[in-house]
């Protein structure tokens, strides 16, 4: 080993990350693909490990993280198992190797050591400097970060920390994002395009035509009238409370033709975008400006009414916060080996940190973080273990016929129930053949879960199940033999041996060579438990009696009207005259509060044209009080009242026609009836006058 040769290690080696009764490797951009292929490894890349107390070959130039877990847990070394954890930081997905049961690792070629299982241990004389996160402060709130390359602070912005200028008392870096002003200058073109678009249906609506006669659907509609008027209105006002030359629509360039149209003097426009784009923005928008730069404007709703407010308050948000006692030794660290148990009191989730004696402080910040940063994924084990006829546990290669005393039987069934990941319910029934092999009805649990789980043998014949998605899980299964044959399969109950948790919004760092824990949000609803399995002395300082704490969240008014504040935001209660919904930050600390006082500045908002246009848009539009809502009710009201009176109409029109055919009816049956009374007449007539003429005769 170079290192060792150059005597920068001494030659042996321990757990770079240890975990409780385990350790967990380095973070992998895949769990897929080969780890050589990750770290640009030459030379020897395989070498034969011990793991607890088995050894086996692994190959980084052939092997992924899920290969390597795979082949620990068919292994099946006595009470270890492994898993690949997935990882997220600052939205980075990353993989890590985690095994659990066994802290004892055995390295051949350094492969243990490129996993990151191992570290070699430094030469403590040859440390000529420790290294330290990078402290910065941005508009007046402090951050700090592992690196000097910082891309989530500022949207759309990289920082390059390049060297520190506070303890110089430099003047502060100034950092001017310039504005796109051709995405202003093609979004002011749409708004004008938009308008005349509306402008011109309307117009169209307001036609007649005198020779034809025709018109607009919409001719002479007092509430379209109105629309109109009230955006002309809205358009050719002046915008209160901006600060410079632009506050009109003509100001920038737009004026209205002889049709109500607008139009775009392109050079005046492009003229008041190179004298200020912000405040040209500022003409279109609804914005919000504060004069203190511990106060920061951050949204408002339809409700909130433009103008400028005085924010007072009385009290500053904090993070929940717990420090150990003392000063952590910075040459000999910790003197024992310890456990740290945190809960988050919001989630409830749950992590525990194993440091080792001789960590110093920064080695137990680090620890802390990564443990508490990682997403681990939920296990669940069996609580019965199946052997073969041969007396070994049962692997997958076992047929069922071979598990002792389990006398199965072709076409006994096993019923599997369970819930997802994400919560959806699973089941299926899986039907045995002497012949099948455990690994086939693995398979079917992996199948059934849409390999979402992997599931193993460890080396007490147990069922493992392993979530593959890491995080908070609902995963639940279970597993009923039932044995139709008389046999008497049984594979237990399978409960939760490692809980699925996601990461804990919890900070360690290094007090002055004091351990600070700060939860990463602000405010009452986020808090946290800490415990420790050693006293005080010698150790982190935390204790055997668990501490907690929660945030504060801001207090205060704004216009002093009553305000609930959330972490570290305000915002105006319902209801309020003029603040409700106004929605500012207050970064400052207490000690700044204390020093500056209650008073904190103005908010001032102002309403551009596009947002009075939209304001007004949701007045016209509105579900109950809209007045083109009222409108469009009040004609399908006419309509319905139209339609009402042509159904009578058509009633009585039936009505009518009914009478009239039982009247045509009648009458036909009285013709018939006259024409025959008629023949009848005519009959008796003739006959009579045959009787009288034969008389005569």
């Amino acid at each position: 080993n170079l290192l060792n040769q150059l005597g920068f290690t001494n030659g042996t080696t321990s757990s770079k990350h240890a975990i409780s009764g385990g350790l967990e490797s380095d973070t992998f951009a895949s769990r897929t693909s080969g780890i050589s292929n990750h770290l640009n490894l030459n030379g020897t890349q395989s070498g034969t490990v011990q793991i607890g107390s088995a050894s086996l070959n692994l190959n980084l130039a052939t092997q992924s993280l899920s290969d390597i877990s795979e082949a620990i847990n068919t292994t099946n070394i006595a009470g270890v198992t492994a898993s690949v954890q997935e990882v997220e930081v600052d939205g980075q997905t990353t993989y890590k190797l985690q095994i659990n049961g066994t802290q004892t690792l055995v390295d051949d070629n350094n492969v243990l050591q490129k996993l990151g299982l191992l570290e070699a241990n430094k030469d403590p004389s040859r440390v000529l400097q420790t290294g330290q996160d990078s402290q910065f402060r941005v508009n007046n709130i402090d951050i700090t970060r592992s690196s000097n390359t910082v891309s989530d602070v500022i949207n759309g912005v990289t920082l390059n920390l390049k060297s520190p200028n506070a303890s110089t008392e430099e003047a502060p870096v100034q950092l001017r994002i310039e504005e796109n002003v051709d995405l202003v200058k093609s979004s002011v073109s749409d708004f004008v395009e938009k308008y005349n678009t509306v402008r011109g249906f309307i117009s169209a609506q307001f036609t007649y035509d005198a020779e034809t006669q025709a018109s607009g659907l919409l001719f002479g509609d007092s509430s379209l009238r109105s629309v109109q008027t009230q955006i002309q209105r809205v358009l050719s006002g002046v915008i209160s409370g901006l600060e410079g030359d632009f506050d009109t629509l003509v100001s920038i360039g737009i004026t209205t033709d002889r049709a109500g149209l607008l139009t775009v003097d392109t050079t005046k426009l492009n003229q008041a975008l190179d004298a200020d784009v912000d405040q040209v923005a500022e003409i279109f928008l609804g914005k919000g400006r504060s004069t203190d730069n511990n106060i920061r404007f951050v949204n408002f709703t339809e409700e909130t009414k433009a103008g400028s407010y005085n924010v007072n308050l009385t009290a500053a948000a904090e993070q929940a916060t717990v420090s150990g006692s003392g000063i952590i030794n910075s040459s000999s660290g910790i003197n024992a080996d310890e456990i740290l148990t945190f809960t988050d009191l919001g989630s409830n989730r749950t992590a525990e940190v194993l440091l080792s004696a001789g960590d110093q402080i920064d080695e137990i910040v680090s620890k802390i973080n990564s443990e508490l940063r990682s997403r681990i994924s939920e296990v669940h084990t069996s609580d019965v273990g199946n052997v073969a006829t041969s007396g070994s546990v049962i692997t997958r290669d076992t047929t069922f016929g071979d598990i002792a005393g389990a006398n199965v039987q072709t076409g006994d069934t096993i019923k599997i129930n369970g819930t997802s990941h994400d919560g959806r319910s699973v089941s299926t029934t899986y039907t045995i053949t002497a012949t099948n092999t455990i690994d086939d009805f693995l398979s079917t649990i992996e199948n059934l879960h849409n390999n979402e789980v992997s599931v193993a043998i460890d080396s007490a014949g147990k069922l493992v199940v392993t979530d593959q998605i890491a995080g908070d899980s609902d995963l639940a299964i279970s597993i009923e033999a039932r044995n139709e044959g008389n046999g008497s399969l049984g594979f237990g109950t399978l409960t939760a041996s490692t809980v699925g948790r996601s990461q804990l919004y919890v900070n360690a760092s290094n007090d002055g060579g004091q351990l600070k824990l700060t939860h990463e949000n602000y405010g009452t609803d986020y808090g946290f438990r800490v415990l420790s399995n050693r006293s005080i002395g010698g150790s982190t300082g935390i204790g055997t009696i668990s501490v907690e704490d929660f945030g504060v969240d801001v207090a205060g008014t704004i216009d002093g009207e009553t305000a609930t504040g959330d972490g570290r935001y305000l915002t105006g209660d319902e209801g309020n005259t003029n603040t409700e919904g106004l929605r500012v930050q207050a970064s400052l600390t207490v000690a700044e509060l204390t020093t500056q006082g209650a008073a904190q500045g103005a908010i001032r908002t102002t309403f551009g044209f596009a947002e009075q246009i939209d304001r007004l848009m949701d007045s016209f539009l509105d579900s109950v009080n809209g007045s083109l809502t009222r409108r469009v009710k009040s004609l399908t009201n006419e309509d319905k009242s139209i339609q009402s009176q042509m159904d009578r109409i058509e009633l009585r029109l039936e009505q009518v026609e009914f009478r009239y055919k039982n009247m045509f009816l009648a009458m036909e049956r009285a013709i018939s009836q006259f024409n025959s009374q008629g023949s009848f007449l005519s009959n008796q007539l003739s006959i009579m006058n045959n009787s009288q003429w034969g008389q005569n005769r």
